[in-house]
């Protein structure tokens, strides 16, 4: 992940912040396997 921060004028900042797809993709998934452990459809039996 890169990080800058820019002075534009007086006390006014500018972040620009790079992250990289890979480490989206893997939160992202991350969390869905998460969300799909712990939710509850009604109509339906947890898994065997």
């Amino acid at each position: 992940m890169q990080v800058s921060v820019e002075t534009t004028q007086g006390l006014e900042r500018r972040a620009t912040i790079v992250v990289p797809a890979e480490a989206i993709e893997k939160e992202v998934t991350r969390l869905l396997k998460e969300e799909y452990r712990n939710r509850r459809i009604n109509g339906f039996r947890k898994g065997k």
